[in-house]
């Protein structure tokens, strides 16, 4: 009987151990993965919360590294966290040579976007253009 309790509380001590190691490898490990991160590069700044750094504006990340955005004429930088880092300005929409200015056919304006057209109220699209309804 003696041996039993006495076997008992070595597989007792045993996972105590075993359950301390794990708890000191777990708490370990961040530290270690912040200390192994690459340093912050040139025209970037560290996140306003979470660990790490963002590039600045007017910049994306390439990597560890932060390359300027290039914003053509007739577009402006945005903020959005996905995309080019830039859109196009009130009547102008992307193209194959850039920016361009979007052309109204008669009898239609610039949609909320700004970016596309629609008619006129009482007018309809077809093939380009406004024509009034029947």
């Amino acid at each position: 009987m003696l041996e039993m309790v006495s076997s008992r509380s070595a597989m007792a001590s045993a996972e105590l151990l075993a359950l301390a190691f794990v708890t000191l490898i777990a708490i370990g490990s961040p530290s270690f993965a912040q200390s192994q991160s690459a340093p912050m590069p040139v025209n970037a700044q560290p996140k306003s919360y979470g660990d790490g750094w963002e590039c600045d504006r007017g910049y994306t990340r390439d990597g560890d590294a932060c390359l300027a955005i290039i914003v053509s004429e007739n577009a402006y930088f945005d903020d959005a966290s996905y995309g080019p880092g830039w859109s196009c300005n009130r009547g102008f929409a992307e193209s194959d040579d850039g920016r361009q200015e979007i052309d109204l056919p008669d009898n239609a304006h610039l949609d909320r976007s700004g970016n596309r057209w629609e008619c006129h109220r009482n007018f309809q699209r077809s093939q380009g253009r406004c024509d009034l309804n029947d």
